[in-house]
């Protein structure tokens, strides 16, 4: 969307109710706080404590629309323009903002859909990577017992790897 005022892109959305009639104000960042302004919504009026606290609301959400992932850069401010994350690392940085979000939406934060059919195979291989990392530091520090507890669970998981149907067999 652009602005109202000086075609920029709008970054703030105001719905007013006039006269019964709902007016939809797209208003870039510099033409936004002039309106507000105008409009006396942010007045210094030190007795009005609702004033401080939509204030202070507005300034903190301002700022986290800023926020950039440190892997990727991305910000809130994208993925409300493009409704896609950066990276994996997306949902830990913004979690605080995207989990109402993701509620809103799915109404759970824990995925329960379908996932990928080979998708468990490539969890075996990294428990079996770990595990076999896990049994080369137990020998080295000499800690036999844990070693043979690795070395079944290592033979376990190779086993139930083997006996998985491979990607190119029809099932």
């Amino acid at each position: 969307m652009k602005c109202h005022k000086c075609g920029r892109k709008a970054t703030f959305h105001i719905t007013e109710m006039i006269d019964a009639q709902k007016v939809e104000l797209h208003l870039c960042d510099e033409h936004a706080n002039e309106y507000l302004h105008q409009h006396d919504i942010f007045a210094n009026d030190s007795n009005d404590d609702s004033t401080k606290d939509l204030q202070e609301t507005t300034d903190s959400l301002m700022l986290d629309d800023f926020q950039t992932c440190p892997c990727c850069g991305a910000t809130l401010q994208d993925f409300r323009k493009d409704g896609l994350l950066g990276c994996a690392h997306d949902y830990v940085v913004f979690r605080e903002r995207l989990e109402p979000f993701f509620l809103a939406l799915h109404g759970k934060l824990k995925h329960v859909g379908k996932r990928p059919r080979h998708a468990g195979e490539k969890a075996l291989g990294a428990t079996l990577v770990r595990l076999r990392n896990l049994l080369v530091d137990a020998v080295k520090i000499e800690d036999y017992e844990t070693a043979s507890k690795l070395r079944d669970e290592i033979a376990a998981l190779e086993k139930k790897i083997a006996n998985a149907p491979s990607k190119g067999t029809l099932v």
